[in-house]
């Protein structure tokens, strides 16, 4: 991660401890359209998001996104040949 930037998510987590007492395990709740533009953007938020947070995480998900069913959740993700198609 670029130096401002984490000096900006450093600056950023601190106002919200020090304010509202967040503190880690970080809970982040995940919808279905930020999921969607991970899947297209190929980004592992298990992996990314404790390293720009600097510290532990736990991702929730809406119950919108568990009671989704199986047809549903294989339009949502991404598969680079219909993507292709799309003029992606």
């Amino acid at each position: 991660m670029k130096i401002t930037r984490q000096k900006h998510a450093k600056k950023h987590l601190g106002f919200f401890r020090n304010n509202f007492g967040v503190r880690e395990p970080y809970q982040i709740l995940l919808d279905g359209t930020f999921c969607q533009a991970a899947l297209r953007g190929r980004i592992q938020l298990r992996e990314q998001l404790p390293r720009y947070l600097m510290g532990e995480t736990q991702l929730c998900t809406t119950s919108v996104i568990e009671e989704m069913p199986g047809e549903l959740i294989k339009m949502l993700t991404f598969d680079s040949s219909r993507g292709a198609e799309m003029g992606m």
